[in-house]
């Protein structure tokens, strides 16, 4: 009963994860609903797509960083419980560093694509706002011309008699935009940058959306304009009228001039799904199919497919050892390989599985207290120091990981421990010597305290093979290393180096 009560928890705490999310997206998508308020969620999501990418990218070089100084410790502990209990941890860190860079390796590029492209539609959408924001204009140059075919005004005939006013105008980009009065819908719509998690929905303008906005022009005219003969640009260039001479604007009597031009944008942003976005085809996302064909704007195909991997990639990068329990490692595979390793001396797993906490008594030493306090905060305080040909490196664990000593390091102590291992190897081979010798007392093969040597032939033949080994180079007999290998592997020192 109670294992059907924790998965409905789990289930209902999931459904509200999920709710929560959805709400905060939603929120950011009905806040956009022009330039100022697009302008703010694009930007919310290039910087959480740029966030995605780095931490991707530091968790990689904190987690090698971190094993680092865990396996230093480990080799400098060589021997000791504490060695065995940093072995692991390095081991888990290893693991963890590994499934980092494969997931940076992946994700970066997904991430750096959807920024890529999204930057880029960024770009149009703000072009067409700057285009549209400042076009309205009154300053106009007219200049009369001789219409030679009138194509509306054609009363009479052919409209031989009509004459023309061009009228000219540069509208001016608008590169700034007046966004104070959308300051809170601004903030609403860049809450979009952390909800990309399970995102399914994007506001957008859409490339087959991006239209010409509406022109409208003003038109004003004074008096009767006749046969137009004497027809003529009026003084500074402000209307065209009819008369003998050049008049201005105020003394024109039969004149007509452009006022003003108005650029209307009709284009809003639209909330797309971008799993039906991502199979548009080519035609319905507004970009030409035609091999010829250059697109000038983004395809929106490619942009919410870019978008939906990226939403798809999103998940938390690996951490670094901290705050995990002693009992919670304990039960990595890495804790529990060392633990059957050490209980069966290499032999064949137990049947029964541990408990998390005897794993963690016999790896760690103690199944309490978290991973930092009893192990990764003495780092700092774990002195090394080393010799060298000019200043000795006098610094601690934590410190020397990740820089170019490190290597040294790790070099150092790892011959300290072969020097340590072949002492105890040779005394485990006097210990087994000295053991096969008084068995022989005891046997009788020695008499009156004299010591039978096995294998002291000067020639090969005089050399007992069954015991013995001939060492050609060095013309001696040995006593064969099988002997004592069965004691050498209880050494602990060499089981530390093992686990290494």
């Amino acid at each position: 009963m109670w294992k059907m009560e924790i998965t409905l928890i789990f289930v209902c705490l999931s459904s509200l994860t999920v709710s929560m999310a959805d709400s905060g997206a939603t929120a950011a998508h009905n806040a956009v609903t022009e330039p100022c308020t697009l302008n703010a969620y694009y930007t919310a999501i290039e910087s959480q797509l740029k966030s995605l990418a780095n931490s991707a990218v530091t968790a990689v070089r904190e987690l090698q960083q971190q094993q680092q100084g865990i396996q230093l410790a480990a080799v400098k502990h060589t021997g000791s419980t504490k060695g065995v209990s940093y072995t692991v941890l390095s081991a888990i860190a290893r693991a963890r560093a590994q499934k980092a860079a494969q997931y940076a390796a992946q994700a970066v590029q997904v991430f750096t694509d959807a920024l890529q492209i999204l930057n880029r539609k960024h770009g149009e959408t703000l072009a067409l706002a700057a285009a549209v924001a400042g076009a309205d204009s009154t300053a106009v140059k007219h200049t009369q011309k001789a219409l030679t075919d009138s194509k509306i005004l054609t009363q009479g005939g052919g409209g031989s008699s009509n004459r023309g006013c061009e009228a000219e105008t540069t509208p001016k980009l608008k590169t700034v935009g007046n966004c104070g009065s959308k300051a809170q819908e601004m903030q609403t719509a860049a809450e979009i940058g952390q909800n990309i998690k399970g995102l399914t929905h994007l506001k957008m303008i859409r490339t087959d959306a991006m239209k010409f906005p509406t022109l409208t022009a003003m038109i004003e005219a004074r008096g009767n304009v006749n046969t137009g003969d004497r027809w003529q640009t009026g003084t500074g260039s402000t209307h065209c009228h009819d008369n003998g001479s050049p008049q201005d604007a105020a003394t024109a009597q039969h004149t007509v001039a452009l006022h003003k031009l108005k650029l209307t944008s009709t284009t809003t942003p639209t909330l797309e799904t971008l799993a039906t976005l991502a199979e548009a085809t080519a035609e319905a996302s507004g970009v030409p199919t035609a091999a010829s064909a250059t697109p000038w704007l983004t395809e929106d195909k490619a942009f919410a497919q870019a978008m939906q991997q990226a939403v798809e990639k999103h998940e938390t990068p690996q951490q670094v050892l901290a705050s995990e329990t002693l009992e919670e490692l304990a039960n990595t595979p890495e804790a529990r390989a060392t633990y059957n390793f050490i209980k069966t001396k290499g032999g064949k797993p137990p049947s029964t599985e541990s408990t998390a906490k005897e794993v963690a008594n016999l790896v760690f030493g103690t199944a309490t207290g978290t991973v930092d306090k009893a192990f990764l905060q003495l780092l700092s305080t774990d002195a090394v120091s080393i010799p060298t040909t000019r200043n000795d490196i006098k610094t601690n664990v934590q410190t020397i990981a990740g820089q170019p000593e490190f290597e040294q390091a790790m070099a150092y102590y790892y011959v300290q421990n072969m020097q340590n291992l072949t002492k105890a190897v040779e005394g485990v081979k006097k210990e087994e010597n000295e053991k096969s010798d008084a068995a022989e007392d005891k046997t009788g093969d020695k008499k009156d305290g004299e010591k039978k040597e096995e294998c002291t032939g000067t020639v090969e033949t005089d050399c007992d093979k069954t015991k013995c080994t001939w060492n050609k180079e060095k013309n001696e007999c040995k006593v064969k290393e099988s002997a004592y290998i069965s004691s050498v592997t209880k050494v602990p020192l060499l089981l530390a180096v093992l686990l290494l």
